[in-house]
């Protein structure tokens, strides 16, 4: 007894030890802080890995280092944290700042010199550790709206160093204030074979929940019916104090209320690894979300889940209801990070459904096993272009009378594929290939080749399910059309949308009979060609030798709809001109540089653009400054 109380005190002085360390951070912001993301927050294929401080609204809003050290990364770039500054702290942790508009002058005139050494805008940066020494509380940059970012605000995160973990900033240091509880939306109760149901239904059912007494209740006290294996699942959010913005929890838990207490499940979101981020589509029902946009965290693990946010999970954690079970009771329990908690109880009950069960109204339904699908498939050839045809032949030949490489023939049944095994599947039109960490359950795959009269240059290949998620990319190879020599370099893999209309860059390697590509994420596909330039148009420059003001500048909005921007480079006088790029609006822009230009002189701009298969535009224009 004295050791494990020994023990229990050594822990638990560590575990304070270890926070202590972040009681010396500053805010970076000297506002009070607002919260428009939380760290953990779920969102499209990662968990949020900092803290979105608000800033009013505002650009330009001095950032402060939070703690002596030294710029140990910077990176630029059109998408992602945009401006970005990553600082090392002597304590063996890094902070990281993100969306900024621009850097402390010191550090804004060294990036500079290193974008007209590249030539690149983008960079990514290793000062010497000798070269931006910083203080704590020290200016080294203004907020903004840079990369991704969805509107002005401060992404801040912290990192150990040594392996750049991203940790919880709300549990480290960083004073908010938030004593609203995480609000539940729904109950989700999952059959988890085929010899399982809930109220009669093969497929999750859910359960809207409303506010009570003691957390949260079942609306209209529903009954919960369940015959077989089950399991949970919960739609739940959090809104911080001051703010509307949806964040996310940090703690969640199972308990079996029975006559003693027991623990199911439960995870914690403090700390992640960025390479198990996308595992995220494991932990949450992807299905629901593909279909519904309703974000439901499993109370359950996939086979394939690698995640290390979860704490303990017995049986994991599937109940099985049978007639020695007749009632049994259970509680989940949510946290955020400010320790606000919410609850829900609810009981199930046993019902026999061995007569009643009803078929699942998809065909990818948790891990039960469903009938798969042969890759043997055959095709029937109903024509398509003559040998020898010329490309303006082909350009010119009217939709309707064009006519369909295949008809589809349907294929067999065979068995699914197993969630921890490379698979590779190939017959005379298609290879598919992934490998054993690529799928979280047991799927099956449907591949299927069909004309449409949208589809001129190959039939559209589809595979299905659409509605999962593949943690690695699948590599597809398909059969072409002829392609016309001249046009191979501007043929591409895209993707169709669900009503076919719409066809979305994919990428892809082609060549005279195939084409390559990868993804994660499964659909259909087929082949496009884009000789269309993109898109120049000029915000300042109307006229020949316009007069431009220093604090005007130069601002283009560039644009590609097919196969988006792949590369821009502007020249003035011949030379080099740095112009940022705001990927997500458009915009190029060069401010003008008195060093580098002369005022009262014409001056002669050349801007090229090209987009992804090698079309470009150009827009010659002159200016004085």
């Amino acid at each position: 007894m004295k050791q494990f109380t020994f023990f229990f005190f050594l822990v638990l002085l560590i575990s304070k030890s270890t926070f202590a360390q972040f009681d010396n951070f500053v805010s970076p912001v000297k506002i009070p802080i607002r919260v428009a993301g939380s760290f953990g927050e779920l969102r499209s294929n990662h968990f949020h890995s900092g803290i979105d401080i608000k800033t009013n609204s505002r650009i330009g809003l001095p950032v402060h280092v939070v703690d002596n050290g030294y710029i140990s990364r910077i990176k630029v770039s059109p998408w992602g944290f945009g401006y970005a500054l990553y600082v090392n702290h002597p304590n063996g942790y890094t902070t990281v700042y993100g969306h900024l508009s621009c850097y402390a002058p010191r550090i804004d005139k060294w990036v500079k010199k290193q974008q007209y050494k590249r030539e690149s805008f983008a960079l990514d940066l290793t000062p010497p550790k000798t070269l931006f020494s910083v203080k704590k509380d020290e200016v080294i940059a203004y907020s903004g709206n840079s990369g991704s970012s969805g509107g002005p605000h401060l992404h801040y995160e912290i990192r150990e160093t040594a392996n750049q973990v991203p940790l919880n900033p709300a549990t480290r240091g960083l004073k908010i204030e938030d004593n609203r509880k995480p609000l539940m939306k729904r109950l989700y109760v999952y059959p988890m074979d085929k010899n399982s149901c809930v109220n009669g239904q093969m497929e999750p059912v859910y359960f809207s929940l409303v506010p009570s007494k003691n957390g949260y209740a079942i609306k209209d006290n529903k009954k919960i019916n369940a015959d077989g294996r089950i399991g949970f699942g919960l739609e739940v959010m959090d809104y911080i104090s001051g703010s509307w913005s949806k964040c996310g929890i940090n703690k969640a838990y199972l308990i079996s209320l029975g006559e003693k207490k027991d623990t199911l499940f439960n995870f914690e979101i403090d700390r992640f690894h960025f390479y198990e981020s996308r595992y995220i589509n494991a932990h949450i029902d992807y299905s629901i979300k593909w279909n519904t946009g309703h974000v439901v965290q499993r109370f359950f693990k996939l086979p394939g889940n690698r995640l290390s946010i979860y704490r303990k999970t017995k049986n994991n954690p599937i109940v099985k209801l049978d007639k020695q079970t007749f009632m049994s009771k259970f509680m989940i329990g949510v946290e955020d990070s400010w320790k606000n908690k919410s609850v829900v109880s609810f009981s199930i009950r046993y019902m026999d459904y061995t007569n009643e069960i009803i078929q699942a109204k998809t065909d990818n339904l948790m891990l039960r096993p469903i009938e798969p699908i042969n890759w043997g498939l055959s095709y029937t050839e109903e024509g398509g272009y003559e040998k020898g045809s010329s490309e303006e032949e082909i350009n010119s030949t009217k939709e309707n009378d064009h006519k369909p490489y295949y008809s589809l023939l349907e294929s067999k049944v065979e068995e699914p594929l197993q969630y921890n095994s490379s698979h590779y599947f190939h017959d005379q039109w298609f290879t598919f290939k992934i490998d054993g960490r690529s799928l979280y359950q047991n799927t099956v795959f449907k591949g299927i080749v069909s004309s449409s009269p949208s589809a001129k240059w190959s039939p559209i290949y589809s595979f299905f399910p659409q509605d999962i998620a593949l943690h690695r990319n699948a590599t597809i190879t398909f059969k072409i059309g002829e392609i016309p020599s001249s046009l191979i370099s501007k043929a591409y893999v895209a993707k169709v949308s669900s009503n076919g209309k719409k066809f979305y860059y994919a990428g892809g390697k082609i060549n005279k009979d195939w084409a390559t590509f990868k993804t994660r994420s499964l659909g259909k596909f087929t082949i496009n060609i884009d000789t269309i330039p993109p898109m120049i148009r000029s915000l300042t420059l109307k006229r020949t030798k316009q007069k431009v003001r220093k604090n005007q500048g130069l601002r283009f909005v560039i644009k590609d709809l097919e196969t988006g921007i792949g590369y821009y480079r502007g020249e003035i006088d011949g030379k080099y001109a740095l112009f940022t790029y705001d990927g997500k609006n458009r915009l190029l822009e060069y401010k003008v540089d008195p060093t580098r230009i002369s005022a009262g002189k014409v001056h002669y701009l050349k801007l090229k653009v090209k987009d992804n298969r090698g079309n470009y535009k150009e827009f010659k224009g002159s200016f004085v400054f």
